[in-house]
């Protein structure tokens, strides 16, 4: 499965397609004495070109929420299905979140959000 990173800047993304990317090659973060609490949550749209099929899949980010609680990198961990992750991507770059904190003083941090992807009838 390839990597993708987003890269967020106040007024758009850009998704780059990374072979040999891992968590550890990005840029390093604090650990937090409170964790960011998403504010906002936006679902992921389930793919039209599969609503007759019916299927499932699993997506696993990581996204990197800045000391201002907005989306600032978002990587694919692992996905059961690639035709759900664009639709992923772009549901996780727009959560918001109250940021994270250590010593009081807002701080940048990973967090992985987990998206399941299953038609309702």
């Amino acid at each position: 499965m390839e990597n993708v990173v987003i890269r967020m800047s106040d007024t758009q993304a850009e998704v780059l397609n990374v072979d040999s990317l891992s968590v550890a090659d990005l840029p390093d973060t604090v650990a937090a004495e409170i964790e960011p609490k998403p504010i906002l949550k936006v679902e992921p749209e389930y793919p039209y070109s599969l609503e007759s099929s019916d299927v499932t899949g699993d997506v696993f980010l990581k996204v990197l929420v800045t000391k201002t609680g907005n989306v600032r990198k978002v990587v694919i961990l692992s996905s059961t299905n690639v035709l759900f992750n664009r639709s992923a991507l772009k549901a996780a770059a727009m959560w918001k979140f109250r940021p994270a904190t250590l010593n009081g003083m807002p701080v940048n941090v990973w967090v992985t959000i987990p998206f399941r992807f299953r038609l309702h009838h």
